[in-house]
């Protein structure tokens, strides 16, 4: 089986699988980059957390066409860091020219 090229969402309901966001082709924008790098500043004072929540939901919202607001809602948390994290990956790597670390 070939490896998977793209980033997938699973909503879940009750522990449940609803519905499952998938995209293969992403392009992460500057300023999405900018919200993902201010994130950590963010969440080091807890009046910054909402402002984190609402880059994370922007970011989710792009980054999946289909998506709403009701499903960002029923995401696990685990779920949502697996994907900044493959997002945060994707992005930087363009940063270096695509050569990983």
């Amino acid at each position: 089986m070939g490896e998977k090229k793209g980033i997938e969402l699973p909503i879940r309901k009750r522990g449940q699988i609803i519905k499952t966001f998938y995209t293969e082709k992403y392009d992460v924008s500057f300023g999405a980059l900018e919200d993902l790098v201010s994130i950590s500043d963010k969440v080091k004072d807890v009046n910054g957390i909402p402002a984190v929540l609402d880059i994370v939901r922007d970011l989710l919202l792009d980054v999946f066409i289909d998506m709403t607001k009701d499903d960002v809602r029923l995401a696990s948390m685990n779920d949502i860091y697996t994907v900044i994290g493959e997002l945060s990956t994707y992005a930087f790597s363009g940063l270096n020219g695509g050569k990983g670390n």
